[in-house]
């Protein structure tokens, strides 16, 4: 496991290796760090569109719905405090760890 922190106002979107991460909130005060590939096939879900009161966001690649609930369960362990977020990821096995300002559809400020 690895730790990185980043400015949550700046950086949404965490790379560790192979796995991608995005920052989402769906009322603007519980954040999760979600996974961005979808589990059906892959498809970018940080480019999804979020339905915060079905509780789902809509994957681009296959139109399919896939439940916030299931993806919060697998997020990555996150605690955000002002101008700070430090999560635990799986460590990238030598790779490095990059945060950017990465465009995020999937959530709601």
């Amino acid at each position: 496991m690895a730790v990185v922190t980043f400015d949550p106002g700046h950086a949404r979107f965490v790379i560790a290796g192979n796995l991608r991460f995005f920052l989402s909130t769906t009322d603007g005060h519980v954040f999760h760090l979600l996974r961005a590939a979808c589990p059906h096939r892959g498809g970018p879900l940080h480019l999804g569109q979020l339905d915060a009161d079905a509780g789902t966001i809509r994957c681009p690649w296959h139109d399919g719905n896939v439940s916030l609930r299931c993806l919060q369960r697998d997020a990555a362990p996150l605690v955000v405090r002002p101008g700070s977020a430090t999560a635990v990821v799986p460590d990238p096995g030598g790779e490095p760890i990059t945060v950017d300002g990465r465009l995020v559809l999937a959530t709601r400020r």
